[in-house]
């Protein structure tokens, strides 16, 4: 479910920057140089969406972690209910023990009740706002690769026009079905946007 998730808000990502990067074609000219990027690769293996995702995955792991004590009282709780009710059939119980047991058996229920709905208020507000702080993360670095895609383009490169590879039209088939004169920029964007990430800083220190 994590990998779906996480996959389909890359898709849709991509299909942003798509529609940032489509005014780019246009009024294309023929004779123009198109360049290419894939923009769902581009977001998957920038290492500061690695690190997000590091990140998020540690943090849905407190909220299990949490929710579990919830989960052990509950339970605790079910199975103080299982043995007044076993108790309760039993028929030679005093009726004072009796009474005594059912006043207990309904404030059990009523604490299960509470802490379930405890329990789903705490996971909802805690996943929406996960959800809200991992949405404006992945905004800013959407925005921070469109950017560095078309810095790249205008000041590295001789392309007229970038287009995303891996976005989707509305009638879902891809954007770019066809193109002649084209540079795929994915490589040389990966690498200039992992320049500073730990793992090239630390390869770089052992090759100097």
């Amino acid at each position: 479910m994590k990998q779906y998730q996480f996959s389909t808000r890359l898709t849709a990502l991509a299909a942003l920057a798509a529609l940032l990067l489509l005014p780019l074609t246009a009024s294309a000219d023929p004779k123009m140089k198109l360049g290419t990027v894939n923009m769902a690769k581009l977001l998957t293996e920038y290492h500061l969406t690695k690190a997000v995702m590091a990140e998020e995955d540690i943090e849905r792991e407190e909220i299990k972690k949490d929710d579990q004590e919830r989960i052990v009282a509950i339970k605790a709780m079910n199975d103080e209910m299982k043995l007044l009710d076993a108790e309760l059939r039993d028929p030679s119980l005093a009726e004072a023990k009796r009474r005594a047991s059912l006043e207990k058996l309904r404030l059990y229920d009523a604490k299960i009740k509470a802490l379930g709905k405890e329990r789903d208020e705490f996971l909802k507000r805690r996943g929406n706002a996960l959800n809200q702080k991992m949405a404006s993360i992945m905004n800013d670095i959407r925005i921070e690769v469109v950017n560095t895609v078309a810095t790249h383009a205008k000041d590295s490169t001789d392309v007229d026009y970038v287009v995303d590879s891996s976005g989707l039209t509305t009638a879902q088939v891809p954007f770019l079905l066809f193109a002649r004169e084209k540079v795929d920029l994915t490589d040389d964007l990966l690498k200039l946007l992992n320049k500073e990430s730990p793992a090239e800083t630390a390869e770089e220190k052992k090759t100097n």
